[in-house]
């Protein structure tokens, strides 16, 4: 018989679905982050239940596709229902490799790179 751990998590099901939102972006707790307007620490924090996000916060990733429905009530919005997460990441590491052929030496910055990302994200989803 193979003894078979569980992971069991301490976090509040909306610090998982904080978590479960930024994965479906494709995005890293850094690159979260700097789309939140917060450090690594404070993004992994948030995830873990250890702190609370700010409404500014919320708004900012909010504008970057997070369904803020969701991670605060449960309930995803229709908008992000039909959302192809394999287009979003595809289109973030497209960016990364344009941007890394251009000229290594100066790719850009992951602040940069996020921008760029948000707003091609905006213009693709019809945002403002």
């Amino acid at each position: 018989m193979v003894a078979r751990m569980q992971v069991v998590s301490n976090a509040s099901p909306k610090a998982d679905r904080l978590r479960q939102e930024r994965v479906r972006l494709g995005l890293t707790q850094a690159e979260m982050g700097l789309i939140g307007g917060v450090k690594t620490p404070t993004q992994s924090m948030y995830e873990r239940s250890a702190s609370s996000p700010t409404w500014d916060y919320l708004d900012a990733i909010a504008q970057a596709g997070v369904d803020v429905s969701y991670v605060l009530f449960g309930k995803k919005s229709s908008m992000h229902q039909t959302l192809d997460e394999n287009i979003v990441r595809a289109a973030l590491q497209a960016l990364r490799n344009v941007s890394k052929e251009l000229d290594p030496s100066k790719a850009m910055s992951l602040e940069s790179e996020t921008k760029a990302f948000v707003e091609m994200y905006k213009l693709a989803t019809g945002q403002e």
